[in-house]
C-alpha cells in the first residue's frame, strides 16, 4: 500500500488531509513536529512526504537537507503559504520534487500525488517478502526498508537482469562501469552488503568463478 507521511501542525488541516488520502486508499500517518516526522522517517517506509514549510519546531526545508544527506530520496511534495519565488527555490533546492501553495484544493493535491504513485511501477519483487526499486535504490523485505548505495544498487539491478546463471566479478565491471578499476576489497563490500540485506540464499558465491542471483518471482 502506498504510504504518505504528513508533517502538518495546524490540527484541522492535518486531521482533513488524513481523512481525505484515506479515503482515496492511500495508508497515512501525520505528525505535527519536526522531531516526531523525523523519528516517523527513521521507523518506518513511506513512499511520499507531504512536509508543511513552517512548524513550530523548525522547517519542512531543513527536515528534508536532512533526510536528503542521509540518502532519504523519498518523493516530497511542499506545503506552503509562501509564495516568492526564492521560498519556492529554497525548496527544490534541498530535494523537493513538488510544491502546492495554501490556501489548495484537496483535488489540486490528489493529482499531484498521483503522479508520485506511477512510480511504483518501477519496483521489482524479488521473492515473495522482498522488493527491490532501483530509481530511488532501496530494498523493502516485509515492511522494513533498506537504503543501498548508488553502485550497490547497480550491482543489484545486473544480477537481477542476469538470473540464476553466474556471474564474474570482472562481467559487471565491464559492463557497468566501463572497465573503471574496482579493487577485490571494494566489490567485496557491495556484495557482503548485498546479501546482509537481503540474505545468503539469494546472492550466492561460486568460488573461482563469481555469484548467482536467485529470483524466484
Amino acid at each position: 500500500m502506498f504510504k504518505i507521511l504528513v508533517l502538518e501542525d495546524n490540527q484541522l488541516l492535518s486531521k482533513t488531509l488524513k481523512e481525505e488520502l484515506e479515503d482515496e486508499g492511500y495508508l497515512v500517518e501525520v505528525a505535527s513536529t519536526i522531531e516526531e516526522a523525523h523519528f516517523l522517517t527513521f521507523e518506518k517506509r513511506f513512499e511520499l512526504y507531504i512536509f508543511d514549510v513552517n512548524v513550530p519546531d523548525g522547517s519542512g526545508f531543513q527536515l528534508l537537507k536532512e533526510l536528503r544527506e542521509i540518502g532519504d530520496t523519498t518523493s516530497t511534495i511542499f506545503l506552503t503559504s509562501k509564495s516568492e519565488a526564492k521560498d519556492v527555490g529554497e525548496g527544490f533546492d534541498v530535494g523537493a520534487d513538488d510544491y502546492v501553495k495554501k490556501p489548495f484544493d484537496i483535488e489540486e493535491l490528489l493529482h499531484r500525488i498521483k503522479r508520485f504513485v506511477k512510480k511504483d511501477d518501477n519496483i521489482i519483487q524479488i521473492n515473495n517478502t522482498i522488493k527491490f526499486n532501483p530509481q530511488n535504490f532501496q530494498i523493502t523485505i516485509n515492511e522494513e526498508t533498506y537504503n543501498l548505495q548508488k553502485k550497490e544498487s547497480e550491482i543489484l539491478h545486473y544480477f537481477i537482469k542476469n538470473p540464476n546463471k553466474i556471474i564474474s566479478k570482472d562481467e559487471v565491471i565491464s559492463n557497468l562501469f566501463d572497465g573503471n578499476y574496482f579493487s577485490d576489497t571494494t566489490f567485496r563490500v557491495y556484495i557482503t552488503n548485498l546479501k546482509k540485506i537481503l540474505g545468503a540464499d539469494v546472492i550466492k558465491n561460486r568460488r573461482g568463478s563469481g555469484y548467482i542471483f536467485e529470483k524466484t518471482c
